[in-house]
């Protein structure tokens, strides 16, 4: 941010992902989810245990 305010032209040239366009991986999203819900049981139990 520092070089575009004050030296844009040392600025990189703007180059897209090369995989923009392609669709994420369906398995990646099935390991979040599980993740997710083991997280937010973590959290949930740690709330209940708190209040005696």
């Amino acid at each position: 941010m520092a070089f575009a305010f004050h030296q844009p032209g040392k600025m990189p040239d703007y180059k897209p992902p090369a995989e923009a366009g392609a669709p994420p991986p369906q398995k990646a999203d099935a390991d979040w989810d599980t993740d997710h819900e083991r997280v937010r049981g973590l959290l949930i139990g740690m709330a209940l245990r708190g209040r005696g």
